[in-house]
């Protein structure tokens, strides 16, 4: 059950997270829209998988750039 935090931006009226066991997020194992920066995933994820994660910043003025793309393996 993994928790995923990024640094809160100014302004962000809610964020985007996206998770995938493909670098290229198709298909999608988590795709979120949460108002925190922070987001703890309730089920656990396979174990021995690695995973790609990203987030966007949703403001004034629409959705933002996908953050750089991050990784983890499962224990």
């Amino acid at each position: 059950k993994p928790t995923f935090t990024w640094t809160p931006t100014s302004g962000a009226t809610s964020y985007n997270l996206q998770v995938s066991k493909s670098s290229t997020f198709s298909p999608l194992v988590i795709n979120k829209t949460v108002t925190a920066p922070t987001y703890i995933h309730t089920l656990n994820l396979t174990a021995g998988t690695s995973y790609y994660w990203r987030v966007r910043v949703n403001g004034a003025f629409g959705p933002g750039m996908w953050s750089v793309t991050f990784s983890f393996t499962t224990p």
